[in-house]
């Protein structure tokens, strides 16, 4: 099955047509109706794609994240579950015989998602600077940056270094904002301001990367988002590690356009690609960044590895969408690259 936007367009239009069949929208202003009918382009888009990457794991992690959402906003859960119904409604007569067996065995395995409620705590893991990371969420969370950059300059003075400051303090840092906006207590602005500020103080320790960086390997890695994603503060992190361990790394930042990244892959005699994705709707376009990068001869010996969200929920995705390797964390790069 092929991803064509025509069809997310017309499969969304017949399952808002079905859902104002099953639920009262009377209730709703217009801005109620106008955020239920972007709930619902979202679940179809969601679910056309895991269709396309032949990927369940993809919607069901979806569908577990709008579980909690919803909870956290007090939307009862029927509503959800409507709207999913609707969502096959509108997408099952467009589908191949494969793909409707495999949307319909979707269907049901969300619904019985659905029907086990808001998913338990994570026991957390261990973190050594657990104190500091929650001050830290707490000052940015109340727009005290500079407080927030003092801290990390407290912790470098007592000799923390770069790497468990990048994975004790901002990583988890940013989970914890992530969840408490997935429950309601933050709101979007405060999200996207405490990323931006976590990525200003990051650049505070650059210094730091490269005067910690071990002798060079010899090994060039450039890195970028694939076009549309914007949650780029993960794979700057990885292009940060790689380069205190020697790795020689480029990172180009999110929307970079896929012939400038040949170009620039090309000319810096790159040895490997790293492309992030953190969304499921982005895979498609990442699919199409990696198999340009195969085809193209300036590029066609480089490897390509990928990562994000997606790659975690389903292990063989990688090579779903054309790459050499799915890596979780920095050490997976390393494994796979040497040097």
């Amino acid at each position: 099955m092929e991803y064509r936007d025509d069809l997310v367009e017309r499969a969304f239009e017949r399952a808002f047509d079905d859902l104002a069949s099953r639920w009262d929208m009377g209730g709703l202003d217009e801005r109620g109706l106008a955020k239920c009918r972007e709930d619902l382009r979202c679940h179809v888009a969601f679910f056309v794609h895991s269709l396309v990457m032949e990927s369940p794991p993809l919607f069901l992690d979806y569908v577990k994240w709008a579980r909690d959402l919803f909870a956290g906003l007090k939307i009862p859960l029927g509503c959800l579950e409507a709207s999913l119904r609707s969502t096959w409604e509108g997408v099952s007569p467009l589908l191949d015989e494969r793909s409707h067996r495999m949307g319909l065995s979707m269907l049901h395995a969300v619904l019985d998602v659905l029907s086990g409620g808001p998913s338990p705590q994570d026991q957390p893991p261990p973190n050594p600077l657990r104190e500091e990371m929650e001050l830290y969420t707490s000052l940015l969370l109340e727009a005290r940056r500079d407080q927030a950059l003092g801290l990390v300059n407290r912790l470098v003075s007592r000799g923390v270094g770069v790497r468990d400051l990048y994975v004790y303090l901002f990583q988890e840092a940013l989970h914890r904002v992530g969840v408490l906006w997935q429950a309601g207590v933050v709101s979007v602005a405060q999200e996207h301001y405490f990323t931006a500020s976590t990525q200003l103080i990051m650049s505070y320790l650059y210094p730091l990367v490269f005067k910690a960086a071990r002798s060079p390997r010899g090994i060039t890695l450039v890195g970028a988002c694939v076009s549309g994603e914007l949650h780029e503060i993960g794979i700057r992190m990885v292009c940060d590690l790689l380069e205190m361990d020697g790795y020689d790394t480029h990172y180009l930042g999110a929307n970079t356009p896929v012939q400038d990244l040949i170009r620039y892959a090309h000319q810096r005699g790159a040895s490997a690609v790293l492309l992030s994705a953190t969304l499921g709707i982005h895979l498609v376009p990442l699919r199409e960044m990696v198999r340009a990068i195969k085809e193209d001869p300036r590029t066609g010996d480089v490897k390509v590895i990928v990562g994000g969200r997606p790659f975690s929920m389903d292990p063989e995705l990688w090579r779903k969408v054309g790459a050499d390797l799915g890596a979780r964390w920095v050490d997976d790069v390393e494994a796979f690259l040497g040097g």
